[in-house]
């Protein structure tokens, strides 16, 4: 049986969780063009209640921070980061990279919260890159 296999024998092995679908990129890859939502940024209340309601009826033992959007564009990044480790769900986040720089002081904040895991990923933003 596994460790978080819920009353009703749901088991997810990693939730995605997509804080804003904006981003700073038009990756090749990516259908954001094609999307039709209105852009925006979730409300931290409901990051918080989502992250509640995973960890209370043991749905996950994971989430990761990404989809459409580039979560470190969501201004309420690392106070949902530290809500969901205290809460003892294991965290990741997905980033491009674009904004870890040496003189932002996203990379200390991110060096402060326990995560589980911090993908950058490395792909190219156009064709050209």
């Amino acid at each position: 049986m596994l460790k978080n296999k819920n009353s009703k024998g749901i088991y997810i092995d990693k939730i995605f969780m997509e804080l804003t679908n904006l981003c700073n990129f038009d990756c090749v890859f990516c259908p954001n063009d094609k999307m039709t939502r209105k852009r925006q940024f979730m409300d931290p209340v409901l990051a918080k209640s989502l992250i509640d309601q995973i960890v209370d009826n043991r749905i996950s033992q994971k989430i990761v921070f990404c989809l459409m959007g580039e979560p470190l564009l969501y201004s309420h990044i690392f106070e949902i980061l530290k809500y969901a480790v205290e809460r003892n769900i294991k965290a990741t986040l997905s980033t491009n990279g674009a904004l870890l720089s040496r003189d932002s002081n996203i990379i200390d904040k991110l060096l402060d919260i326990p995560l589980d895991v911090l993908q950058v990923s490395l792909q190219t933003a156009t064709p050209e890159s």
